[in-house]
């Protein structure tokens, strides 16, 4: 399966719209296959929008839907999941951002998004607060990568896959 780098900056239109560079679309098949239902989301951490396949999503979030209806956290999610949009593209690789799904991530018509490919994910940024993300990232990248490389060194391989499993935070 495919990973999904790069990152563009494209217009929404007026009537919420953002067209998705064809070089960007290109990179889809080869992740998540030619016909893959893909969901728009708000990124639950940041405020931007995740675009991903419809199966990933549900992968990731099959624990919290086994939570009890009426606890917290099941309410919190459902609000959460309830944001969601299925992605349907035009004939011109454009995609309708819903006004709650802009709302939410500070995404307006007529104004620019950064698009950032993110190997698994594609994450959509407002400019403004895309731009801030960037910033930090050169600020602190060094310091970033030392600390990673350092705590990639130190944990072992998974024996079933012979790759690295996800890091945690161990701060």
């Amino acid at each position: 399966m495919g990973l999904i780098f790069g990152s563009w900056r494209n217009r929404v239109d007026e009537k919420g719209r953002l067209f998705f560079p064809r070089g960007l679309i290109s990179l889809f098949p080869s992740r998540w296959g030619d016909k893959a239902d893909l969901i728009l989301t708000r990124r639950p951490d940041q405020p931007c929008l995740v675009l991903q396949s419809a199966q990933q999503w549900e992968e990731q979030h099959a624990d919290l839907i086994r939570l009890h209806p009426l606890s917290p956290e099941y309410a919190t999610f459902m609000r959460y999941a309830a944001l969601a949009q299925n992605v349907e593209w035009d004939q011109q690789f454009r995609v309708l951002l819903e006004p709650h799904i802009r709302e939410v991530s500070g995404i307006q018509p007529n104004s620019y998004v950064l698009i950032f490919g993110c190997g698994t994910h594609v994450e959509l940024w407002e400019e403004e607060a895309g731009k801030k993300i960037l910033q930090g990232m050169v600020q602190s990248g060094p310091a970033f990568m030392a600390d990673m490389m350092a705590r990639l060194s130190q944990t072992p391989s998974s024996p079933k896959t012979g790759t690295t499993p996800e890091l945690v935070n161990n701060k």
